[in-house]
């Protein structure tokens, strides 16, 4: 897909995508702020997601879900560690209007006093609910990796931290982060840059330019723990249990050689550890392994759900897969094999609207630019067994592992 970059008067970026004969737009609209930055007050930023878009005439019933569903569309929103994403899929012909419904929550939103503590129950709710299910496994895995990092809290925040936010926080946090600078749009359609750039500009004016951003916290921020086992007593017949390491940031070159060793261990149906832990021998119900990559930090781990029974066994054999990696290299065919798996799992994700608006927005948010699909593709396929190798030997060291797992004793 060929794209546009282009700029507003007050610092947003905006990256337009033409596509013809498409009855629909896409709109992503990125805000870098997350969960890092709220770390005085641990869930504010998704708070402030939860308020924006529900400010909108939220003294009626017409708010902006009921405009833009009257309008053939769809929003969401989301809030990650770095930043918040809203989204608006819409009829073509309703593109505009929709715009401006994304705008007026975006530029003025009516923040009231009881609408802040109605919000703060309901995020309160799902805190209270995220306790009975397997993914705060997550949320424990950082806890556990980092003593000290703005990552290490979870997305929705604490109880106690929800419970001290004020509306004055609220609108300070508003004030603060979202900026011009600190925006990018992404629009994918069949539209037109030049009306585009002077709508959006017209609509998006009463959001201040704020200061350039940059990464907010470094590296040497983040202080790892020594390595430690974490367990939840949980009356269950399934354990989950997650093992890992930390990684690299967004921008460091040892990055696409993670990317390979995720392929290798346990992302897909041929990786190694789903070969011997759930095909050939059935000791586990699933398992995949994920490559977690923030702007400056990053982590590598491995997730599994089995029979209680059987956590030393399994444990065992992922610890002897991650030594595999550092006692021999990896021969040319299995390297080849990974690089094919990256490649069409990318390319997938690539052709659609959704993934490729998240690809150009976070691309140019995070690194300032976008890297063309050649040079994504030539970096993988330069990838040689010697750094797979290395990686190996530098980052899986039993004094940098981190366990959880949650079930029974």
């Amino acid at each position: 897909m060929v794209y546009e970059q282009l700029k507003l008067g007050n610092g947003i970026r905006v990256v337009v995508v033409k596509k013809y004969k498409c009855p629909l737009v896409t709109i992503k609209l990125f805000v870098k702020v997350g969960s890092r930055q709220d770390d005085a007050l641990p869930g504010l930023a998704h708070l402030a997601e939860h308020l924006f878009l529900r400010s909108y005439n939220s003294s009626s019933c017409n708010n902006i879900y009921y405009q833009i569903d009257r309008l053939g569309g769809k929003v969401y929103a989301s809030t990650t560690k770095e930043y918040t994403e809203y989204s608006l899929v819409i009829l073509k012909e309703n593109f505009f209007a929709g715009l401006q419904l994304f705008s007026e929550f975006l530029t003025n939103p009516n923040l009231e006093e009881d609408d802040i503590e109605q919000e703060k129950k309901i995020v309160l709710e799902e805190i209270i609910n995220s306790y009975s299910r397997s993914n705060t496994l997550w949320d424990i895995f950082a806890q556990a990796m980092w003593e000290e990092s703005p990552l290490r809290n979870p997305i929705r925040g604490y109880k106690d931290s929800i419970q001290e936010i004020t509306g004055e926080d609220v609108n300070n946090f508003y004030r603060q982060y979202y900026t011009g600078n600190n925006i990018v749009i992404v629009v994918i359609g069949e539209i037109d840059s030049i009306e585009i750039h002077k709508k959006m500009g017209m609509m998006f004016s009463g959001i201040r330019k704020g200061k350039q951003p940059g990464i907010t916290k470094q590296l040497n921020s983040h202080i790892l723990n020594t390595s430690s086992k974490v367990h939840i007593t949980k009356n269950s017949l399934q354990t989950h249990l997650l093992v890992g390491f930390p990684a690299v940031g967004i921008k460091e070159p040892t990055l696409n050689a993670f990317k390979l060793v995720n392929k290798i261990l346990g992302n897909g149906m041929s990786s190694r550890l789903y070969r011997k832990l759930r095909i050939d021998s059935r000791l586990v119900y699933s398992l995949s392994s994920v490559l977690a990559i923030y702007e400056d930090a990053g982590y590598f781990a491995v997730w599994a759900n089995f029979n209680h029974e059987k956590k030393e066994l399994i444990l065992n054999t992922l610890l002897k897969e991650f030594d595999s990696l550092k006692k021999e290299k990896i021969c040319e065919e299995e390297l080849n094999r990974a690089k094919i798996r990256y490649k069409i799992d990318f390319l997938a994700n690539y052709d659609t609207d959704h993934y490729f608006a998240d690809f150009l927005g976070t691309s140019l948010m995070l690194t300032d630019r976008i890297k063309e699909l050649e040079d994504i593709l030539l970096e993988i396929n330069s990838v040689g067994y010697n750094e797979v190798y290395e990686l190996a030997n530098n980052y899986f060291h039993n004094d940098n592992l981190f366990t959880v797992s949650i079930g029974k004793n």
